[in-house]
């Protein structure tokens, strides 16, 4: 969905209360995303003020999905940049920088980043995973 998503669809689903995952996708340019994140910000209604930093303000209200298979080609910049509040708005006082509230991973080996987020996320920060099975249940 990366490239056809974007921003606007994130800011439209969050107002209204869901969810929304921010796919990253095939990135090959970090910074693209950061600041595409970043301009997502102003977009967003009710997620607190700038003076008064409250426990819900740690999150922005919006999960980022990658998929596991190409973290592992590309690196993990991306990744740390986002766990650090670097999608946040730019020129914001307070601190800390908010995160996004969740992390999602599919198609490939998720497991090594799991420790990732919980090393180096804010505590709260909820990881999803897309898990796939050849089993069959009854």
């Amino acid at each position: 969905m990366n490239g056809w998503s974007g921003n606007a669809l994130c800011a439209v689903v969050a107002n209204h209360g869901d969810l929304p995952v921010y796919s990253i996708g095939y990135c090959t340019d970090p910074d693209a995303i950061v600041k595409d994140l970043q301009s997502l910000v102003p977009l967003l209604k009710n997620i607190g003020t700038d003076k008064e930093p409250v426990a819900e303000e740690q999150f922005l209200p919006y999960a980022v999905g990658f998929l596991s298979f190409w973290l592992e080609r590309q690196g993990l910049e991306l990744l740390y940049r986002l766990l650090r509040g670097q999608a946040d708005q730019p020129g914001r006082t307070t601190s800390p920088p908010r995160v996004p509230a969740a992390v999602w991973f599919a198609f490939g080996d998720y497991k090594p980043y799991l420790k990732l987020v919980y090393e180096h996320g804010v505590k709260g920060t909820k990881i999803i995973v897309n898990t796939s099975s050849s089993h069959r249940f009854p």
